[in-house]
């Protein structure tokens, strides 16, 4: 009787403390980047041989300069990936109209200006998902006039892995992937859509 008591105080105790017992689920995995989701082309690029002028993307009004983020982080992926021959950053230009674009294009003898706008862009947190939504505009300079040779539409989300409590052990969650992850996701894609454009 004493035994079965005692090994009963002892299961007891142990349960206790593995309840208070917790685990690190790690991070959030994303899936395999593809290209962006929505594409539209007019035509092919088969000179490599091309100067490229990149410029800031518009960004929503709650989250100033995140469009400035986004498109350096297409200027660094098209750097990384040889895309082009040579890659301009024009990240501090005010003006973003495109008659402003093009007339800096057609002075500094660009042949494609790339450009484009960050529509969506959520933080995300433990129990939110992060969300990024881009648009990227390629034009071609002609005689000071644009022609648009690319537009491409890229979503990247992530949500946070949520907390598990098991009976003995509980599992700590994982954040949302951050929202600046998301716009280099994003920036790959485009990088690799513009690869595809030309080669």
């Amino acid at each position: 009787m004493n035994k079965l008591f005692i090994t009963s105080i002892y299961a007891i105790l142990l349960v206790l403390c593995l309840a208070g017992c917790t685990y690190q689920r790690g991070t959030v995995f994303l899936p395999y980047l593809g290209l962006p989701e929505e594409i539209y082309l007019t035509t092919k690029l088969n000179n490599d041989a091309l100067n490229v002028g990149v410029f800031k993307f518009t960004e929503p009004a709650y989250a100033p300069g995140v469009g400035k983020k986004a498109a350096h982080y297409v200027y660094q992926e098209l750097l990384r990936k040889n895309v082009f021959l040579n890659v301009t950053s024009e990240l501090n230009i005010t003006d973003n109209s495109i008659n402003n674009l093009i007339n800096i294009a057609h002075n500094k003898k660009y042949d494609l200006i790339i450009t484009g706008n960050l529509s969506y862009y959520f933080q995300g947190s433990n129990f939110q998902s992060s969300r990024v939504d881009e648009e990227i505009y390629v034009f071609r300079v002609i005689e000071k006039k644009p022609d648009i040779i690319c537009y491409a539409r890229s979503m990247e989300s992530g949500s946070p892995a949520p907390s598990i409590d098991y009976i003995f052990v509980q599992g700590n969650g994982a954040p949302a992937p951050s929202a600046t992850l998301l716009m280099e996701r994003n920036a790959k894609k485009f990088a690799k859509l513009l690869l595809t454009l030309h080669r």
